[in-house]
């Protein structure tokens, strides 16, 4: 499983995402973002993004992206 922040200083996140999902396709990836919500409005997915998560949660939601990941595998 891999976690990525989508915008942050220094990088984004995005290309990161399918980078790794080009070289590991199984693996899951969760994209923590505070758009989460305005991406899901307006239906937008990432390449290399399986789940996304909302900024800011809490650990009880972060375990129920977690659950879901494993669903997933």
């Amino acid at each position: 499983m891999i976690r990525l922040q989508n915008l942050s200083q220094e990088m984004n996140g995005t290309p990161v995402a399918m980078a790794i999902k080009q070289m590991t396709p199984d693996n899951p990836g969760i994209l923590v973002t505070g758009f989460a919500d305005v991406m899901e409005t307006t239906g937008e997915e990432l390449a290399g993004v399986d789940l996304t998560i909302s900024k800011p949660f809490t650990q009880e939601r972060f375990r129920e992206v977690l659950v879901e990941v494993i669903q997933v595998i």
